[in-house]
């Protein structure tokens, strides 16, 4: 009969052991206890936010691109003639798509929202969990949905919805695009339109997660358009590129964020 190979036992393991020991001892020192479970919880949380990374790292290249099927028409608020048509994906559409995949690696995502602000704003987290116990979350403001005839009730579940979309893109960092590419943004002359409140609001979100020098996130976007006075006056063709730039260093900086 062959015996089987025990599983090699990891250093938290190990010392896990050795506080069991110490516990049921009675004449162990107090004080080195405590020092050890500190010691404990230390490695726990190393191991855990080590097997995060590697699961991560792993998962996010597999997640699916989804299907851009919402339409919003931006307007001139002078004339309310239509200035561009842009696609976004529903948030139903993106949970369908990214469960499966998290769920293959240990992952789920939650939510919790806060105060309303001075400013109106109603700050929404979203809390990325793996199964060994490590988290990462971020939070984004958003500006209340008040937009056609909506309720309170309403313009709440909307501004939720709205979000939910772009802290779950912030944190999985998903590729999205319109069924047909072509259709995104309607015409190409439209790429030469300033960014709108939603972007604006994403960048300053990921300057904030990030600690990002304002200035030089300013000096990328004017290699693009050297005129560019604030974040509001960047262009729809040079937004992915100072997008894409904050997550890839929210990225990099990983927990330190």
């Amino acid at each position: 009969m062959n015996e089987m190979t025990p599983a090699p036992v990891t250093e938290a393991q190990a010392m896990l052991a050795m506080i069991e020991r110490l516990v049921l001892d009675p004449n162990s020192d107090v004080s080195k206890l405590e020092r050890m479970l500190a010691m404990h919880r230390e490695v726990a949380a190393q191991v855990a936010r080590i097997s995060f990374q590697s699961s991560y790292a792993v998962m996010q290249p597999k997640l699916p691109i989804i299907m851009e099927h919402g339409e919003i028409r931006h307007r001139y608020k002078e004339t309310q003639d239509i200035l561009r048509k842009s696609t976004y994906a529903d948030w139903a559409d993106i949970n369908e798509a990214i469960q499966p995949i998290m769920g293959m690696y240990g992952f789920s995502i939650s939510f919790r929202n806060g105060e309303i602000d001075a400013n109106g704003r109603l700050p929404l987290t979203g809390i990325l969990m793996h199964a060994e116990g490590h988290t990462m979350e971020t939070t984004l403001p958003l500006p209340l949905d008040v937009s056609g005839s909506k309720n309170a009730v309403q313009s709440f579940g909307s501004t939720i919805s709205y979000g939910k979309r772009y802290v779950a893109g912030m944190l999985l960092n998903f590729v999205s695009r319109a069924p047909d590419e072509r259709d995104r943004d309607g015409a190409d002359d439209h790429v030469d339109y300033p960014i709108t409140p939603e972007q604006v609001a994403e960048l300053e979100q990921l300057i904030t997660d990030t600690k990002a020098d304002r200035e030089k996130v300013m000096d990328l976007a004017r290699k693009a358009d050297a005129q560019l006075a604030g974040l509001e006056d960047i262009k729809q063709r040079n937004f992915k590129q100072v997008h894409d730039a904050l997550l890839q260093r929210k990225r990099m900086l990983g927990d330190r964020v």
